[in-house]
């Protein structure tokens, strides 16, 4: 068995005597530290000399190891692996047969993996590196030169820690983000690679429908031009949702449990985000998909306004049916107030921003019996004040299929009344808020009587037979009640 000469003998260097011994490939010659210490005893081996001694020890020993510490800089390790390699030595990879190393990765010359350690496929760790125990470096992440990665840090994917880096104990990065040459990561910290960026979060609610509608939603979004954000997604039902982490690993996913029940997830969600101090929500509906500049837009925007209404295509399979919908009736850039959606709707939750700053949390507060939540959401935010901004710059691709064609377009009698079925528990909801709502809900009433008979719901029908028609708007004949 080869002899190894360890260089440092502090507390670092008590760890690695016990990765050698559990590695069984190298016999301990003995330790180099100061010189006050030559003769004494670390954990049955002896301080054999100093770093003058190196180049002797060198011609004696074919191996060393460097077993000093690091914390706030590299610069000892750095200067004692430069020593070790001008004086002569090898220094190899020091591998825990407790630490788990992918085959499709590799680990640089002088480096340690300690004990419980786990380094993921496609991962680079470089030479005098200090992977620490218990730590984590997940898929296609880049460890450079000279860093420890100390007790039970998580390096996330597709994460380069640049050279010098110290990564505290337990703290956590953030997936994709560079961390500077020579930085110093306090223990438990999260590491969101922002720097002055606003905290995102995009917002859905996935469910069992067809996998294709769920691999168009992901791949818009790992299609985005602004990268600075998690997914949210809360899973009411849905068994393989691992297959789509993993299809997608530059998406940095956050799994809600379902509340089981339409409102609540919804509200669950946006609670989430503000008690986890995201600055900005994003939504989207998991059957729709984005244009790649809609998260990087709506950011921009909320710099100047509250929320961020954007436009809507609609299609069905392969092809658009109507385009840039709200454009018809709403100018770019335009603000659109309460007065605009007291009677109909344009926010949606999959066209939509909020910077969360602004949001008191008293106003995500959602019944059970709510049906149209974006639409009392955004009544509730217009009341509280907030102001909302039109853009036709970036859009929402609405998908029309069997369960998603409400809203949009011409009616039949079925979604007249499913209209007012909405209408009324959305204007019930606010009667306390505003009085225009009372005279709404009266209105409503009183022409869902009249839409029960056979010769009014087809005058209903007729007057409806629009293309351009928003969320639960009616037009309504002046004498069609009489």
């Amino acid at each position: 068995m080869d002899s190894i000469v360890l260089i440092g003998g502090g507390g670092h260097c008590q760890s690695v005597i016990d990765v050698i011994e559990q590695e069984n490939k190298f016999k301990i010659a003995g330790i180099v530290d100061r010189s006050e210490l030559l003769g004494t005893i670390v954990l049955g081996y002896e301080v054999i000399g100093n770093d003058g001694d190196l180049e002797d020890l060198a011609k004696k020993y074919k191996y060393a190891c460097i077993c000093a510490g690091q914390i706030k800089t590299s610069s000892l390790r750095e200067r004692l692996f430069s020593l070790a390699k001008k004086a002569g030595f090898l220094l190899p990879s020091i591998i825990s047969p407790r630490a788990y190393i992918s085959k499709h990765s590799s680990i640089g010359e002088g480096s340690v993996i300690m004990h419980d350690a786990l380094i993921n496929a496609d991962v680079t760790v470089g030479n005098n590196c200090i992977i620490n125990t218990k730590s984590l470096v997940e898929h296609n992440s880049v460890v450079e030169d000279n860093c420890h990665i100390s007790t039970g840090a998580i390096i996330n994917g597709d994460v380069c820690v640049e050279k010098g880096t110290f990564f505290g104990s337990n703290a956590v990065s953030r997936q994709g983000v560079v961390i500077s040459e020579g930085s110093f990561i306090e223990a438990g910290r999260c590491v969101s690679g922002l720097d002055g960026k606003p905290k995102v979060a995009f917002l859905t609610t996935v469910y069992p429908t067809n996998v294709e509608f769920i691999k168009d939603f992901f791949d818009s979004l790992a299609c985005q031009t602004y990268k600075y954000f998690d997914l949210i997604l809360l899973n009411d039902g849905l068994e393989d949702l691992s297959v789509f982490k993993r299809e997608y690993p530059s998406l940095n996913i956050i799994e809600l449990p379902s509340e089981h029940n339409i409102a609540k997830n919804r509200e669950s969600l946006i609670k989430f985000s503000i008690y986890n101090d995201y600055n900005i929500a994003v939504f989207g509906d998991i059957d729709d998909y984005f244009s790649s500049n809609r998260v990087a837009h709506s950011v921009e925007l909320l710099k100047k306004s509250d929320i961020v209404v954007n436009d809507l295509t609609s299609f069905c399979g392969k092809t658009n049916l109507n385009e840039k919908i709200y454009s018809n009736r709403i100018v770019n850039r335009a603000a659109v107030d309460l007065d605009f959606i007291l009677d109909k709707n344009v926010f949606g939750l999959s066209n939509t921003a909020i910077n969360l700053d602004k949001v008191n949390i008293d106003v995500v507060d959602f019944s059970f019996e709510l049906i149209s939540v974006d639409w009392f959401l955004f009544s509730k935010l217009l009341l509280s004040g907030l102001k909302a901004t039109f853009t036709g710059d970036t859009l929402t691709y609405y998908r029309q299929h069997e369960t998603n064609t409400i809203g949009i377009g011409s009616l039949s009698a079925d979604k007249i009344q499913r209209i007012l079925a909405v209408k009324l528990v959305h204007y019930r909801s606010l009667l306390s808020e505003k009085s225009e709502y009372k005279d709404l809900l009266q209105q409503t009433e009183l022409l869902h009587t009249y839409s029960l008979r056979d010769l009014n719901k087809q005058q209903l029908i007729q007057a409806n037979n629009l293309p351009n028609l928003l969320w639960w708007e009616l037009v309504v004949p002046e004498d069609i009640i009489k």
